[in-house]
């Protein structure tokens, strides 16, 4: 009996026949642009971490964020105030744990002290962020400079007391940094 075609037949050999070039598509479209946009990404990021003061430590606080891979300009500069905040508030937390177990009432006093500038700095970060996100530049800049302020201020508490501080001042000026290259992705993102 001779094989009989029917408008099914017709329909699922044409669809089995475009399918081939869709399923090629699937999959290796994917990871060429996933490769192209890493690359391009990987400029971006190198672009703007060459404006800051800490280089390498944008680039590696950049990097090690999955979102920065397929991240604009703008999505960077936001993702520099996500990790800046998110340090500070490990910074803060570990502070107020300090606090509670330091024994020299001044150590201590330095420790709550330094915990609610870091509060505070981590506030003005996220109010700035906001603000940047809603394009009010001014204040978002005042706010920014004002967390960078606070964090400056437990360094200079920190300093004085020397080898008495339980927390490194390492620790401080890196916060410090952070801060400060999501205050330069802020101000240049637009030149990216």
């Amino acid at each position: 009996m001779a094989a009989s075609f029917t408008h099914a037949n017709v329909f699922f050999s044409f669809f089995f026949f475009l399918s081939i070039p869709a399923v090629f598509l699937m999959i290796f479209l994917p990871s060429y642009c996933t490769a192209s946009f890493t690359v391009q990404n990987a400029e971006l990021i190198n672009k703007a971490c060459s404006y800051t003061s800490y280089d390498d430590l944008c680039r590696s606080s950049l990097n090690a964020r999955p979102e920065s891979r397929t991240a604009g300009p703008t999505e960077l500069m936001l993702l520099a105030f996500d990790i800046a905040v998110a340090y500070g508030r490990g910074n803060e937390r570990d502070l107020g744990d300090l606090a509670t177990k330091v024994p020299d009432p001044t150590v201590r006093r330095m420790m709550v002290y330094c915990r609610d500038l870091y509060k505070d700095s981590n506030e003005k970060a996220l109010d700035a962020k906001g603000l940047a996100f809603v394009k009010s530049f001014q204040e978002a800049l005042r706010q920014i400079s004002r967390a960078i302020t606070g964090v400056q201020q437990c360094g200079d508490g920190l300093r004085r007391l020397g080898r008495r501080s339980p927390f490194p001042v390492a620790r401080n000026e890196k916060q410090l940094g952070l801060l400060n290259i999501a205050n330069v992705l802020f101000t240049i993102y637009d030149e990216l």
